[in-house]
């Protein structure tokens, strides 16, 4: 591995604009990129990079690595090296979730060409618009990679940890609906839309639930007059658990809430509740997680199993069919403008991913 190629690509991918839905520039870059190392690279209809880089030994089983291309809404990046850590400056996420991954597996694979090591089938996949819903992953045809096993870059913290149980989660969408009036002169011909709503939240149990389950809500808006009672207003929140018995349990207490709060002052909600993501749990025996930490081993490190708050791709591959294992990328505090990585960390990825293709 080459230190100083490997801060080199780091601030030029971080450089290259890709916010959810704008990903294009980087896409082309990335593209490019891969293509200069060797892989044949697809892109399909929604936007995602499908690359492989066909094997030197037919026996050795394919594996496949997944990161994103987008990153949460920013200012252009500034930035700062200190010591083993590059860090944000200014109001800016550094964007190291998810570019300290991309930028690892364009090292491993210059590390691979250069050692000459030999190896089964490289399969990478680079994703559009995870941050606002895992849609590029929705849309991948996971038929068309060779691999059985995905391995998603996408985890802060040092190298060594993997997700092996990820939530489902639900989407609310609730509009309460009331009668307008004069605030001033005829407020008792009214019915309050914001009345019904607020009762609703105070009687929704919200935040940390338990160990596995949280419920937020996120948005609020509605009335048109501080001297008009309003007739409309609208919340969007979510509940997620990584029990699914709980989250069905916790999305009929917020619904409870919201009709049982319409009814007390004479209004009408409308209610839209979606499923966003199917969550997963993997055992410690899976051969994907062993493959990981036989390969994490050989490095000095002890492959951590955690549960994750939080959703990535591997949640949609996993309802796919495709197990999915996610690795931390040594990055932490993201979509922040304290977000840093270590450079040390982003070479350790480099070194696992090398470890975990040699050992599939």
């Amino acid at each position: 591995m080459n230190r100083d190629r490997l801060i080199e690509e780091f601030i030029r991918q971080i450089s290259i604009p890709s916010i959810s839905g704008k990903e294009e520039r980087f896409a082309l870059y990335m593209e490019s990129r891969l293509k200069e190392l060797g892989l044949k690279v697809e892109k399909d209809s929604s936007g995602n990079l499908f690359a492989r880089l066909e094997g030197s030994v037919a026996a050795k089983r394919p594996v496949l690595f997944c990161a994103h291309l987008d990153t949460v809404p920013t200012d252009p990046v500034q930035f700062s090296i200190e010591g083993e850590t590059i860090k944000a400056n200014g109001s800016a996420i550094l964007g190291a979730d998810d570019k300290a991954a991309t930028t690892a597996i364009v090292e491993t694979l210059l590390s691979l060409k250069e050692e000459g090591i030999k190896h089964g089938d490289v399969e990478i996949l680079l994703t559009v618009q995870e941050e606002v819903g895992l849609v590029g992953a929705k849309h991948f045809d996971v038929e068309k990679a060779k691999s059985r096993f995905f391995y998603v870059l996408d985890y802060s913290g040092p190298i060594g940890l993997a997700v092996c149980s990820a939530p489902y989660a639900n989407e609310f969408h609730f509009r309460f609906l009331g009668k307008a009036a004069h605030a001033g002169s005829e407020p008792e011909k009214g019915i309050s839309a914001i009345q019904a709503l607020a009762i609703a939240i105070a009687n929704m149990p919200l935040g940390r639930i338990d160990f596995e389950t949280t419920a937020n809500i996120g948005i609020i808006s509605g009335g048109k007059a501080t001297n008009i009672v309003a007739d409309f207003a609208e919340m969007r929140g979510e509940a997620r658990s990584r029990n699914s018995e709980k989250l069905e349990k916790q999305t009929q207490l917020m619904l409870q809430a919201a009709e049982e709060a319409a009814l007390s002052v004479g209004a009408k909600v409308d209610i839209d509740c979606l499923r966003e993501y199917e969550g997963y749990t993997l055992s410690e025996n899976e051969e994907i997680v062993l493959i990981a930490r036989e390969a994490a081993s050989a490095l000095g490190l002890n492959l951590k199993l955690v549960d994750a708050g939080g959703a990535s791709d591997a949640n949609v591959f996993n309802l796919k069919g495709r197990k999915s294992l996610v690795l931390s990328c040594g990055y932490l505090r993201p979509h922040t403008p304290e977000e840093e990585v270590s450079i040390k960390e982003m070479l350790n990825l480099s070194l696992l991913l090398k470890e975990i293709i040699q050992r599939a």
